[in-house]
């Protein structure tokens, strides 16, 4: 198993002033990339053709300097920084940008939560962050927030208040219901693009991962999460694996459960009728895989970690593959790789 590159271009084949500082694929052979002055630019490797998109910069307080990802469907690009609270959407033939902006609320230690999905109607919308709690859906053609009603109360509030307290005294007389108390995280589609998951956490503090019903999250008034699994708020790598099945790395030494610090784990947990429930524990030695960005190679059916710009693959029965340290790889996109040290970029592909 290797990384065999398919398209390459140098910095000094771009018009961009400077380095580049971020880049994904909006195609395989199509590329969207940031430069350090905040210009966003596409750059198709088989026309050779560059073309300016727009900059996030306008009127908003995002920072190319910082951490940031870049999130393509179809002609769409959104940017945001991962770890503040600003971002735009460019939605070319219908509008230059939408600013984003989520409230500054722990901020800095939750990621800015942004999804793209195509409804049934191939209608593309957005899943965005209002603030720490509260996340939105828009219908990007309209640019109507769908969920612009909805309460931040739990489905079941009253009931739960009502069986909690036949085993507890009233302890004060605060009103209720509070509202939802969940930061959401990083998030990730289902392939069918019906669920979403969030990498989020709770006060505790713990890692927290819910996945949520898009049709439900929608036409509901109120919030219906199904949990996932929670454990030490060590926001652990995650991912799909198919439309009912999802990964979470695990380490057991941190959780209390075993005496190996180098003895990893891929939690799998399959859902069934709205819930999760853990399936199998796949053991990964001397590799850790918790504090990677996680992602799963359908057409080799193995798993992908990118940490500290060193790549490893591992597969289903937690066997490390391929490793490499060499070569720069900032990005997994559409079953690629990229690999950007600021003034060349070349997309990679498994084998």
């Amino acid at each position: 198993m290797n990384l065999k590159e398919i398209y390459s271009v140098s910095t000094e084949n771009l018009e961009t002033d400077g380095q580049i500082v971020n880049v994904t694929l909006s195609k395989p052979n199509e590329l969207v990339f940031m430069d350090m002055k905040g210009e966003v630019f596409s750059y198709n490797f088989d026309t050779k053709e560059q073309n300016y998109l727009f900059s996030p910069t306008t009127n908003t307080n995002f920072d190319p300097e910082k951490s940031s990802s870049i999130y393509t469907i179809d002609e769409i690009v959104v940017i945001v920084n991962n770890y503040k609270t600003d971002g735009s959407v460019h939605y070319p033939n219908k509008y230059k940008f939408l600013t984003l902006y989520r409230e500054d609320y722990h901020a800095d230690i939750s990621k800015f939560p942004i999804s793209l999905f195509k409804d049934k109607h191939g209608v593309p919308h957005l899943i965005y962050a209002q603030t720490w709690n509260h996340i939105q859906i828009v219908n990007l053609d309209t640019r109507q927030i769908l969920t612009a009603s909805k309460s931040l109360i739990e489905i079941g509030a009253e009931e739960k208040r009502i069986e909690f307290y036949k085993k507890h005294e009233e302890a004060n007389k605060l009103m209720w219901p509070r509202p939802y108390d969940y930061f959401f995280g990083e998030l990730q589609l289902s392939p069918d693009q019906k669920y979403f998951l969030s990498a989020g956490w709770s006060w505790g503090s713990s890692d927290d991962y819910k996945a949520f019903n898009i049709e439900d999250f929608i036409k509901s008034n109120r919030i219906s999460d199904i949990p996932i699994t929670a454990g030490e708020h060590e926001t652990r790598a995650t991912c799909w694996i198919d439309n009912r099945t999802i990964a979470v790395c695990f380490h057991p030494w941190t959780e209390g459960e075993d005496s190996n610090k180098n003895l990893y784990e891929i939690q799998l947990y399959q859902m069934n009728n709205e819930k999760f429930t853990l399936t199998k524990r796949i053991n990964v030695v001397d590799v850790d895989i918790v504090h990677a960005r996680m992602f799963y190679h359908q057409k080799n059916d193995v798993f992908i970690f990118i940490k500290d710009e060193t790549i490893y693959v591992i597969s289903k029965n937690g066997e490390l593959l391929y490793a490499n340290e060499n070569l720069n790889i900032k990005e997994y996109n559409k079953g690629y790789f990229l690999n950007n040290n600021g003034n060349f970029i070349s997309v990679l592909e498994l084998h």
